[in-house]
């Protein structure tokens, strides 16, 4: 995604944090939804299970009454008369035996490991109860002798097998799933809708905010440039008595152009040229010091330069110029009066160190953030360092800080060609 100037820059970030707020929204609502929903599926097939249940024990019921009539004949030929007269899918067994099955189930040993008197649901339904045993007494066995074989040891069971709910499954799964679908598709929109809502007062002042800076930006300019051209005509005049207070205007008409240049990089960065060429250092920080020996005369700040290699970049010259201005202009600005500003360039590396107030460990993580200040005894807006990292990201720079408090700070750049 291309961003453009800084409120598309802004917009983006208050978009992201926008989106992500969203996400959290939607996790909470899901999860919320995913419990609600899990307990309406239970409840149906509870419902269904409880359906089909009643025919399943009333089945129950008429086998065991069945083998009642039958209790003189062995269980396997009562079960055997039973299953012709009905069609009834059942099954006869105790813990260790299955005297009678016509189920469609596998498996047959299952039978053992079922509980007493539940209904089991998994496509299709199983009823599973004891018998009675003390209306029931097996052929050849009597009375009390049954109840000793087939009491504790051998409890005996009659298993039904119900209808198979498969379809009636899927229709729950079906209709609770589409459910969820559409909530969460509904409360997606509603979040949406509410993000878009909360987000258009903000859009349209950042944009307010945008034009104002935009406007503002081309208006300084003119007087600036009005202030720095009387400035150098009245230096030109040799009887011009107050030269001092010529220095004055003309340090806050550069400082002035300075804030304008960086107002215009942060606002048109695209218009830039993106331009790359070979630049030699060397020149240009001669050049550029040029420019700031007014502001190290006012403050009377001792400069060093150790200019020991050409510096060779390849770079944009523009863009180089404006972070090598802010640094310098930061070393100058946070300095003491009678300060040491040193300036070494080395092969493929930059310093520039100051001995300023310093920055405290804890600010360090943090100076390259676009309007942080962490020195409210100096003005500016707190985009400079900003600019800087910007800058050095495009270009491959690396930049390093060092610094202590009430000390000074080093910033180390290097490169590679």
């Amino acid at each position: 995604m291309l961003i453009k100037g800084e409120e598309g820059i802004v917009m983006y970030e208050a978009k992201r944090v926008a989106w992500q707020i969203l996400s959290l929204y939607l996790v909470s609502i899901g999860s919320v939804l995913i419990v609600l929903f899990g307990v309406w599926y239970a409840k149906l097939i509870e419902e269904l299970v409880t359906e089909h249940s009643i025919k399943l024990r009333q089945e129950h019921r008429f086998v065991i009454l069945q083998m009642e009539k039958l209790r003189f004949e062995p269980i396997e030929k009562g079960a055997r008369k039973i299953a012709q007269i009905s069609n009834i899918k059942f099954a006869i067994f105790d813990r260790t035996k299955v005297y009678f099955s016509n189920l469609d189930l596998p498996a047959q040993t299952t039978f053992f490991k079922l509980n007493n008197a539940n209904i089991y649901s998994n496509d299709t339904l199983i009823y599973v109860a004891d018998v009675n045993l003390n209306n029931l007494l097996l052929a050849n066995t009597q009375g009390q002798d049954a109840l000793e074989v087939l009491g504790d040891v051998n409890r005996l069971r009659v298993l039904v097998q119900g209808d198979d709910i498969s379809k009636e499954l899927g229709f729950i799964r079906f209709k609770v799933a589409l459910a969820m679908v559409f909530s969460l598709i509904f409360v997606s929109i509603m979040g949406y809708l509410i993000l878009k809502f909360a987000l258009k007062p903000l859009e349209m002042r950042i944009r307010f905010l945008n034009n104002f800076i935009k406007d503002t930006t081309h208006e300084i300019n003119t007087p600036i440039s009005a202030i720095l051209m009387s400035v150098e005509s009245l230096e030109r005049k040799k009887n011009f008595e107050e030269i001092k207070a010529l220095k004055r205007v003309k340090i806050a008409a550069l400082t002035l152009s300075h804030l304008y240049s960086d107002l215009t990089f942060l606002n048109f960065s695209q218009a830039y040229e993106a331009k790359k060429d070979w630049i030699f250092l060397k020149d240009l920080i001669k050049e550029r010091m040029e420019y700031f020996k007014i502001f190290l005369e006012q403050k009377n700040i001792d400069l060093e330069l150790s200019l020991e290699n050409d510096g060779k970049i390849y770079a944009n010259k523009e863009q180089f110029f404006k972070m090598f201005d802010n640094l310098v202009n930061n070393a100058i600005k946070y300095n003491i009066k009678n300060g040491h500003i040193k300036i070494a360039l080395l092969e493929q590396k930059l310093i520039i160190t100051d001995s300023g107030c310093g920055i405290a460990k804890e600010n360090l993580a943090n100076i390259f953030e676009r309007y942080l200040r962490f020195n409210e005894n100096q003005g500016g807006f707190g985009i400079g360092l900003s600019l800087v990292d910007k800058i050095c990201k495009e270009h491959n720079i690396k930049i390093k800080v060092e610094s202590e408090l009430n000390k000074g700070t080093k910033f180390i750049l290097t490169w590679k060609n």
